[in-house]
């Protein structure tokens, strides 16, 4: 599996699941067991092989397995981008702040820059807190309020 994944190209790799349904059927009638090499066991829990979840597609758990391991990759990237904007921008988005989140009545509010979610600084960004002509990305050069996913403040 490692080597079929390996020789895929660039945007294969990001989605390969359009390449993994062209591999052989490897269950042919079997159910995957230890026996024929199809589970393993990784931290106790039983791991069936890639290749018969193709076979006996099961698209749900595949794309469960791909947003894993992309997951595993993406987050901290975007993490450290998120930090990166909120320490350049720090007094802008602090002009800004706080800001009140509703998760289902209970309301939080969010008075520290580092502590914005993805989302925030997404929305940030459409909606702008920078001066016009300043050295802030595109898309951050609107006059409109912001509060978090709220609206104005």
């Amino acid at each position: 599996m490692a080597r079929f994944l390996v020789d895929l190209g660039p945007d294969e790799m990001l989605d390969p699941r359009a390449a993994l349904a062209a591999l052989p059927d490897v269950l042919q009638g079997r159910r995957p067991s230890w026996g024929n090499g199809l589970v393993d066991r990784w931290d106790g829990v039983a791991w069936v092989h890639t290749a018969a979840l193709v076979a006996a597609r099961l698209d749900d758990t595949i794309a469960a397995r791909l947003w894993r391991g992309q997951v595993r990759a993406l987050f901290p990237f975007l993490d450290q981008m998120r930090t990166a904007f909120a320490a350049k921008y720090e007094q802008r988005l602090l002009a800004h702040l706080p800001i009140i989140k509703d998760f289902h009545g209970r309301k939080k509010p969010y008075a520290d820059p580092y502590e914005l979610e993805h989302y925030d600084i997404k929305r940030a960004s459409e909606i702008g807190f920078a001066e016009a002509g300043s050295d802030a990305p595109v898309g951050l050069h609107c006059s409109a309020p912001w509060n978090g996913a709220h609206g104005p403040r």
